[in-house]
């Protein structure tokens, strides 16, 4: 279909830029197979990124740049990010792929082109941890708006669904997710997982370990609880917004390390 002087083109997009975690390592390894290819998202800060990233064709919606205190407060934006989502031009390109967990998959695309979604998970808030989001949400949103912002928002999510025409999930969990809220078969690709710098240590330490994001859906703070209790020692790498919160509630044999880099992972994890 693309041979001879016709080239397919291709453009990612990814919910956000201002984060390294999982998801952002998957597109990492889409745009290895399309490094000529784009990247859309809709909020991008270099400094939260892994350093590779900054060297990329990264195109955040123009919005964005005029949203204030957007780094600490972007995810209260939500309302506006279907529109903003939408209004990102790709009438240029034969294949999109969206890395989505929340709003990428509801891009607008030609109908002779190809929307396939590399979907993380359906959106979380509206749907699987509706009432653990509407606990944390409720005291900046009020208790009697949240229902109604949330409403507009699952339909949103569930008309925007509609758009992709084909569904690859990162595990059979995500792939049940999308079967029973969007009514949609998918493929599963699990994420990649780099192991050849890992090499298993003949010391072994005595500690467990956490890698995560800090976020209420991770439940971390069952694992600082449950250690609370135990008294063994864990250690938790990654940040997030339940720092503070986990550093209050936890007993000395818990240890934080923050953001850690490859190597230190690497070490942490011998």
């Amino acid at each position: 279909m693309f041979s001879g002087d016709k080239k397919m083109r291709v453009a990612l997009v990814h919910d956000y830029l201002n984060q390294s975690g999982g998801a952002e390592i998957v597109l990492r390894w889409i745009h290895h197979l399309f490094p000529e290819a784009p990247i859309y998202t809709l909020i991008y800060d270099p400094e939260l990124v892994p350093p590779d990233f900054r060297s990329w064709d990264i195109y955040p919606v123009g919005w964005s740049k005029f949203m204030p205190l957007k780094r600490k407060f972007y995810k209260y934006y939500l309302l506006l990010y279907p529109s903003m989502i939408e209004q990102i031009n790709l009438s240029d390109y034969d294949l999109v792929i969206s890395s989505s967990y929340l709003w990428a998959k509801g891009v607008l695309t030609r109908s002779n082109s190809l929307h396939i979604c590399y979907c993380h998970t359906p959106m979380r808030q509206a749907w699987e941890l509706y009432f653990e989001y509407k606990a944390s949400y409720s005291r900046f949103i009020g208790k009697f708006i949240y229902p109604f912002v949330f409403d507009y928002l699952r339909m949103w999510d569930k008309l925007s669904a509609d758009r992709v025409d084909k569904y690859i999930a990162n595990s059979r969990t995500v792939q049940r997710r999308i079967s029973k809220f969007y009514r949609r078969d998918s493929v599963v690709i699990h994420p990649p997982v780099e192991l050849g710098n890992i090499v298993s240590s003949p010391d072994i330490d005595e500690y467990y370990l956490c890698l995560s994001r800090l976020v209420p859906y991770k439940r971390m703070e069952l694992a600082v609880r449950a250690f609370n209790e135990l008294g063994r020692p864990l250690i938790i790498a990654g940040t997030g917004p339940q720092m503070k919160y986990l550093q209050k509630i936890a007993r000395q044999n818990i240890k934080f390390e923050g953001f850690v880099d490859e190597h230190k992972k690497i070490e942490l994890l011998k």
